[in-house]
């Protein structure tokens, strides 16, 4: 979350932003061996029983990551409704 006027509000920064997220996701979609081994690797602190059980759920969340960054106002709204329930009990 940026602060209000600051720089990451900026046009140009979330265009950005959006398009090295976008590079990040397809690399992991195109090669997720890998980019689980990049984690795994900057991860020193796990044990193998934990990053076993996170590359299983990399191998579940990785299929339907998001192939662009373009928000649908529809969606996004039925999930804030949804969640708004949820909380509210």
């Amino acid at each position: 979350i940026a602060k209000q006027h600051g720089p990451q509000c900026s046009e140009e920064f979330i265009t950005r932003w959006k398009k090295a997220l976008q590079c990040s996701i397809d690399y992991a979609v195109a090669n997720p061996d890998e980019a689980f081994r990049i984690y795994a690797a900057s991860q020193p602190d796990k044990t193998e029983e934990t990053l076993a059980w996170e590359k299983n759920c990399w191998d579940k969340t990785c299929p339907v990551l998001s192939v662009d960054q373009e928000i649908n106002q529809e969606e996004w709204n039925t999930f804030a409704f949804w969640l708004n329930s949820v909380v509210s009990g």
